[in-house]
């Protein structure tokens, strides 16, 4: 980030980030996906009982298994290395 302070570059109204500003992880591409109605619907309703949009708790129900799926291979190769381990003590 800048250390100082400068007037934001602007384009138009609205302001251009450094490059060095730029946070990939609040980039956001469109996709299109095809589910099927009662799955939509469940989240439009846990997204309502939530005070929460339907779209960002699929994001979020997205990453959560992304980060589950990591922690599970994690787990197996633990799984792995234990059954090695225990095999050389015997």
């Amino acid at each position: 980030m800048n250390t100082k302070k400068s007037k934001p570059k602007v384009l138009g109204k609205k302001p251009i980030l450094d490059e060095d500003e730029f946070d990939p992880k609040y980039c956001k591409m469109r996709t299109s996906i095809m589910l099927d109605l009662e799955i939509i619907d469940g989240f439009k309703e846990l997204a309502k009982k939530k005070g929460t949009k339907y779209q960002s708790l699929m994001r979020d129900t997205l990453r959560d298994a992304l980060d589950n799926s990591k922690y599970v291979e994690l787990e197996e190769r633990l799984s792995k290395v234990e059954k090695v381990l225990a095999k050389k003590k015997a």
